[in-house]
């Protein structure tokens, strides 16, 4: 009987152990379930940001090639879309491209951004070769007419 004296009190312990490392587990999995959705987020409204520039660059067919280049430059409808990128995204920056071609014009749209744990964990944001600040970007190529008779 001796023997068995404290048994009681190590499986409890060793219950508590168990259920502790589970509530852990279910925390971490909760931390990274919220990570993942802001990051879909952000995913969803860079998407949404390029086609909408690029739907308003289909209204404005005249005035195609003077959306062309970074932040700041361009029509007024441009400057208040990158506001937009900025309000939206973290640390956002993003490039517009337009190759004029016979009757269209290639538009290119790239949003980039990089959340804030990931610049404070990296010590910054990368800047690629465009000088778009991203760990992240979504990018979309239109074919735009503009003009109405092409042959």
């Amino acid at each position: 009987m001796l023997k068995e004296k404290g048994s009681v009190l190590l499986e409890a312990l060793v219950a508590i152990l168990v259920f502790s490392l589970g509530v852990l587990g279910v925390a971490g999995l909760q931390a990274h379930s919220i990570k993942d959705s802001s990051d879909a987020k952000y995913r969803a409204d860079a998407a949404f940001l390029a086609n909408q520039l690029a739907s308003q660059m289909m209204v404005d067919q005249t005035n195609i090639a003077s959306y062309a280049g970074e932040d700041g430059d361009g029509p007024t409808t441009k400057q208040k879309w990158f506001a937009n990128v900025r309000e939206l995204l973290p640390n956002a920056g993003a490039t517009v491209a337009v190759e004029n071609q016979p009757c269209t014009a290639v538009v290119s749209i790239t949003v980039g951004w990089c959340s804030p744990e990931e610049k404070e964990k990296n010590g910054g944001c990368k800047v690629n070769d465009d000088g778009v600040i991203y760990l992240h970007q979504h990018s979309i190529t239109n074919r735009i007419m503009t003009s109405t008779i092409c042959e």
